[in-house]
């Protein structure tokens, strides 16, 4: 869960607590001063979560200070988790990273074209979207030090980062294609405002969704081997 109103959060935490969650995430209204924020933190935290994290999502900045994350960090004991999702994304991880020495969680989102440069960088997670054994199988190769299969497999994973990043209303299109050929939801349906994608956006989306898919599907049937072989990149 993540919306930038106050309400809103409280009512999916509220849900989420309920529903057996350990965490909850926050997206950081842009532009609110960090005191206010922190009364915001509070009220969440008060419903019981036992872990919070704090999305710092900026589309076109620098998102958060550090001097600000610092700041929440010390006032906060159950904030010890950050999605990082500023422009750019780089120097804000190691910003973090060396400013925290391993005490807050720096997870990556928005910024999965990045994720070669974020584990080596040495960001502990990432919150993709979808093709999620694609993603597990470049995380675990890198882990045992194939960064150049980790790097290939990365590679093939580019039309599809390219094409849905454009826009975060193409990325919601797209991924929810995704999830519908994956037959993890009934129809792709999308709510408004997102808008419908046009001729050329869709002929696109149904070209990549699908080979998103296939690859995804390879991968995961591949990492059930007694031993992960992905599509020969070891």
């Amino acid at each position: 869960m993540s919306a930038p109103d106050l309400d809103t959060a409280l009512t999916l935490t509220r849900l989420a607590v309920a529903s057996g969650a350990d965490a909850v995430c926050y997206q950081a209204p842009p532009g609110m001063p960090r005191q206010a924020l922190s009364d915001q933190i509070a009220r969440i935290c008060d419903l019981g979560p036992k872990l919070f994290m704090l999305q710092d999502l900026d589309w076109t900045g620098p998102g958060l200070s550090v001097d600000d994350i610092g700041w929440l960090f010390d006032r906060h004991e159950r904030f010890r988790a950050i999605k990082v999702e500023s422009n750019p994304a780089g120097p804000k991880y190691t910003d973090i990273l060396n400013a925290f020495d391993g005490r807050l969680h720096v997870s990556g989102g928005w910024a999965a074209a990045q994720m070669i440069e974020a584990l080596e960088r040495g960001v502990h997670g990432f919150m993709p979207t979808s093709m999620d054994h694609i993603y597990v199988g470049i995380h675990s190769l890198f882990a045992r030090g194939e960064t150049g299969a980790a790097r290939r497999l990365f590679e093939r994973m580019l039309p599809f980062i390219a094409f849905s990043n454009q826009h975060i209303d193409i990325s919601i299109r797209f991924y929810k294609r995704v999830r519908h050929l994956q037959g993890l939801f009934p129809t792709d349906f999308c709510r408004a405002p997102t808008p419908a994608l046009d001729s050329y956006q869709e002929a696109t989306t149904a070209l990549l969704a699908q080979r998103a898919v296939d690859l995804d599907a390879d991968i995961a049937a591949q990492a059930r081997q007694p031993r992960i072989e992905l599509a020969g990149l070891s």
